[in-house]
């Protein structure tokens, strides 16, 4: 994947992310009983959860409760998690997930009331769409 189709596909993967759990924050993000994030929950999916591969899309995969780090220990390339990633979506930087994941996490980010990001989570999505145009990313 060139610099352009890397870009193109983060700027898809975060509009895609904010318009999915916007629709329904309360519903659709991926968070247990005891409040906290895993990759799968039920049914559901985290924001990289909806971009593992179908066999790590399981609530019993050892990882499910690693944060972006814990996955990239994970990993004989220390330094990437395209290893559980759909092949779609590989070669993208690891901080690029990071940051996706933690707009999904950040319960300050959603509206539960009129469904969509808050200011909060507008700020953090603008400073992600902002960081792939200016190539923060890699």
């Amino acid at each position: 994947m060139n610099k352009e189709q890397k870009q193109d596909m983060m700027l898809k993967i975060i509009k895609d992310t904010v318009n999915f759990y916007g629709d329904d924050p309360k519903e659709r993000r991926c968070i247990t009983d005891d409040g906290s994030c895993q990759y799968t929950f039920e049914d559901k999916h985290c924001a990289i959860g909806r971009y593992l591969k179908p066999k790590y899309q399981i609530e019993t995969w050892r990882e499910n409760e690693e944060s972006v780090k814990g996955l990239m220990d994970c990993s004989e390339d220390y330094g990437e998690i395209d290893w559980c990633l759909r092949d779609e979506v590989h070669g993208l930087d690891v901080e690029f997930w990071a940051d996706l994941q933690d707009m999904h996490d950040g319960r300050t980010n959603w509206d539960y009331e009129d469904k969509g990001l808050s200011p909060h989570g507008e700020m953090q999505c603008k400073k992600m769409i902002r960081n792939v145009k200016d190539d923060i990313y890699e």
